[in-house]
């Protein structure tokens, strides 16, 4: 749904006017909290939230650099910005209203009720700003506990139009030629809101701007608009879950008939999907999907574990086989305050780390690979405190990050069960080689 255009009006409270717009639903006016004076608050109208003051809302939000709204029963409207949530409304809202706002954002007259029996709702919203731009969002409806009876919630996280270009994430230059094999599996890692999509989009935007490629990507929902890069020389075609296809289970055999080069798996998380997407990363196409996992060493086990343990040695000797790169991600409030900034740490796989992970059983993969990580890859750790040596991150941050890494020191200090040496490893990943040091890697 598209919004009419429309501005932010001066700041009004009408109270009879939200007593008399609560008296038509039959529901009695909501008291307001007070404000807290190092909040922001919504310069507009709010005496009673129905779609186009929401969309108003939503504008003024954008405004304010915010990356995520969020609605909930009993509370003010919320936004996150730069990690840190604040109030911007006073009154609170009711169930009755949020409601209202998720059938109509959805475009689903019955999504207010699904989330009442208990099943959640995904999906895009769109609204147009002034001369034809658009703002696009990435929404969730859950049902939750409401004072009086059961409510409903929505979060509404900002997506810009277009991926960023490669080339503002920071990444070294050889990592980037990592992310763009000719066929294997890419994953990137990290918690929820970690920018982990804003990445992998990213990675693709460069290659439909520089190859010619077909690029397919399966989402839920679609984040980024692909499609309509100006500059692209690739075919690029996006497919949402679960409008144009019921399930992320049923994408890789629908890929396998689409002709496809570079494909995107939005989550990889059931068997059927990490089984398929791994295979096929085997057949001479470059296969990229996400994971919610907390390191780079925690993947490949953790993936694994979706498995019968019976299946778990051949599925684990599957992956590694397929696995081109690992990047795990986390963002970080910067050290001035002015938005985020990403950590990351990586591993880049080729036949030698392969050949030690294929042979490593299922209970050591994960001090294997971190060790790994820490000598031919980039550790959290090194990459933390770079940034913190360049002042982008606080010392409060740095500090708490030590302290992650003395606990898990402490929490294992035995050594991974596994004997190579350095002659071993090829010159890519030798620490006496330029492209190592540039990396730090050597010093994790």
């Amino acid at each position: 749904m598209s919004a009419d255009t429309g501005s932010v009006t001066a700041k009004t409270h009408h109270k009879d006017t939200a007593a008399d717009a609560y008296e038509s639903v039959g529901l009695a006016p909501v008291d307001e909290p007070d404000a807290e004076p190092d909040t922001l608050e919504y310069p507009g109208d709010t005496s009673f939230i129905n779609v186009e003051v929401a969309n108003d809302i939503l504008k003024w939000s954008m405004l304010q650099d915010a990356s995520d709204i969020a609605f909930a029963p009993n509370e003010a409207i919320w936004l996150r910005r730069h990690g840190e949530w604040i109030r911007i409304t006073r009154r609170r809202l009711t169930t009755h209203e949020i409601g209202l706002l998720l059938d109509q954002f959805s475009k689903q007259p019955s999504a207010s009720s699904q989330t009442k029996s208990g099943q959640d709702i995904d999906f895009p919203y769109e609204i147009t700003l002034e001369r034809g731009k658009r703002a696009r969002f990435r929404c969730n409806g859950t049902g939750c506990r409401d004072n009086w009876s059961q409510g409903i919630a929505i979060v509404m996280r900002t997506i810009p139009e277009f991926p960023p270009k490669v080339e503002t994430m920071e990444l070294p230059d050889y990592l980037v030629n990592a992310f763009k094999p000719k066929y294997g599996l890419v994953l990137v890692t990290g918690p929820v809101g970690s920018g982990k999509s804003t990445l992998l989009s990213s990675v693709l935007r460069d290659i439909a701007e520089s190859e010619r490629k077909h690029i397919i990507t399966y989402e839920a929902p679609i984040e980024f608009d692909l499609m309509g890069l100006p500059e692209k020389k690739s075919l690029v075609v996006q497919t949402e879950v679960p409008i144009h296809l019921k399930s992320f289970s049923a994408a890789p055999r629908n890929s396998l008939r689409r002709a496809g080069d570079v494909i995107l798996f939005g989550e990889a998380r059931d068997q059927e999907t990490l089984r398929n997407m791994s295979i096929e990363a085997e057949t001479g196409v470059a296969v990229y999907s996400t994971v919610h996992t907390n390191s780079v060493s925690e993947t490949i086990s953790r993936m694994v574990r979706e498995f019968p343990e019976n299946e778990r040695d051949g599925m684990a000797a599957t992956l590694v086989a397929a696995m081109r790169v690992i990047v795990h991600q986390r963002l970080v409030v910067r050290a001035d305050g002015k938005g985020r900034v990403a950590i990351r740490e990586w591993l880049i796989f080729d036949d030698h780390i392969r050949d030690i992970l294929v042979k490593t059983p299922i209970k050591d993969m994960i001090p294997v690979t971190e060790d790994l990580v820490s000598r031919y890859g980039r550790s959290l750790m090194v990459d933390v405190t770079e940034k913190y040596e360049q002042g982008l991150i606080s010392t409060q941050e740095f500090e708490m990050y030590q302290k992650i890494k003395s606990s898990s020191e402490h929490t294992d200090n035995s050594e991974p069960d596994y004997n190579f040496s350095c002659e071993e490893i090829p010159p890519l990943y030798h620490p006496d080689n330029v492209l190592l040091t540039d990396r730090g890697s050597h010093h994790g």
